[in-house]
């Protein structure tokens, strides 16, 4: 029979496999029984007795925790556990926030919080450090990922993945959130510049956002039949200004 101690959780055989947390034990005259809390189902919280030979350990991770892999890259597990042919160790399908799948075993994952550091997915950050890639720091970009482990070393963890608007990207150790104007408005030179309107030139050229920004956060703009598409609010309020919206 499998000692428990408090903390454990455990499937009950007796609950069709639901998964409870041992809260005292063991006790009684053969130190078999348990008291255990029930974490899922109608009954979820209530708290009851049982025997050590009707509990398993519980698997280690659960569908739908969020996890990083030592090797790299990292997730949401979206099934398993399932025998692998080649190891003792279960293996896990992890899809990645791309969309790919890959399949680690359990001793090669560890969860990781979903929004560590407040910093979260989609939020726009200054990469402060990236070993590998110094030239990259203070540039301004999205997270797409915080649950990367790229390493430089044993400890030193590169959790985020930022993409630039550009379309590089970077594993970084280390970032700050930008306070960025909202997405649909960006201040230059003292005026406010509405993302979703067009702005006329003084040579009469109408110009629009293409929704990108350079790497400091600048919108770039464009008009019908301008191949380029490269230049920022700032450049053209500077070369073909002022600038009114039409």
């Amino acid at each position: 029979m499998t000692d428990f101690k408090v903390g454990d959780e455990v499937l009950l055989n007796t609950r069709a496999g639901a998964r409870a947390v041992v809260e005292y034990g063991p006790y009684g005259a053969d130190k078999g029984t348990y008291l255990v809390k029930l974490l899922e189902g109608d009954d979820a919280g209530d708290i009851f007795p049982a025997l050590g030979y009707v509990m398993k350990p519980a698997p280690k991770f659960a569908v739908g925790d969020k996890v990083a892999y030592e090797y790299g890259g990292g997730g949401t597990l979206v099934a398993g556990p399932f025998r692998s042919e080649l190891h003792d160790e279960a293996i896990w399908v992890v899809e990645k926030p791309n969309g790919t799948h890959m399949t680690p075993t359990e001793n090669a994952l560890r969860k990781v919080d979903a929004e560590p550091d407040a910093v979260k997915v989609g939020d726009r950050v200054r990469v402060l450090r990236a070993t590998y890639a110094e030239a990259t720091v203070g540039k301004v970009g999205k997270v797409v990922s915080t649950t990367e482990t790229w390493r430089e070393a044993d400890d030193d963890l590169h959790r985020y993945d930022v993409e630039f608007d550009d379309g590089s990207a970077v594993y970084a150790a280390d970032v700050e959130l930008v306070d960025e104007p909202t997405a649909d408005t960006y201040e230059y030179d003292g005026v406010t510049y509405d993302l979703s309107a067009k702005y006329r030139d003084r040579a009469g050229n109408v110009w629009s956002f293409t929704g990108r920004r350079s790497s400091s956060g600048a919108p770039y703009v464009t008009y019908t039949g301008w191949a380029a598409n490269t230049d920022t609010i700032g450049q053209i309020a500077d070369t073909r200004g002022p600038l009114t919206r039409v």
